[in-house]
């Protein structure tokens, strides 16, 4: 499962994040259950924020960008929480397929990565963060994000290289 949020080729991020979703794609990797006929999960966020206006569906901005756009065997799932677990299905699609761990990348540490992260862990699933595949609004406020991910023990932090190095041993 890797995160991504809509405007991820605005910060760019796109190009590592979608060498690592073709490795694992390559590798074999399959995160939502058969019946759902999808190699991958992707998570796409739509975030309201105080001080952004409500992104409605089907508008320029809830686009995903052309980079990461699904494929036809891929599963989109919105999420409208900081954690992609809350009000999804992520959850029963992960634990269908019997995964046990979850890489995940996107725009927003503070916001979505680090939430979800946390949620997967509380729910015995091994979260790894392709660390230079994530952005953040400030340097801070990722430094404080990998602080707190780092603490807990139980999150792999790692580079886009370090995984795809990973899953072509596996």
């Amino acid at each position: 499962m890797v995160s991504f949020a809509r405007h991820y080729s605005y910060i760019g991020l796109a190009d590592p994040a979608l060498r690592t979703l073709k490795q694992a794609a390559q590798a074999g990797y399959v995160c939502a259950p058969k019946t759902l006929k999808s190699d991958l999960v992707r998570c796409a966020t739509v975030r309201r924020l105080s001080h952004f206006p409500l992104i409605t569906q089907g508008s320029s901005a809830w686009q995903i960008v052309s980079e990461l756009q699904p494929r036809e065997n891929e599963v989109l799932i919105d999420k409208i929480t900081m954690s992609a677990f809350e009000s999804t299905f992520l959850t029963l699609a992960l634990r269908d397929a019997q995964v046990q761990a979850f890489i995940i990348a996107g725009i927003a540490m503070e916001v979505g990565i680090e939430p979800t992260v946390r949620h997967g862990a509380d729910m015995n699933f091994i979260p790894i963060v392709a660390l230079d595949a994530c952005g953040s609004k400030t340097p801070e406020a990722m430094g404080r994000s990998l602080a707190t991910l780092k603490e807990t023990g139980e999150v792999m932090l790692c580079s886009i290289a370090e995984i795809i190095s990973s899953l072509a041993v596996h």
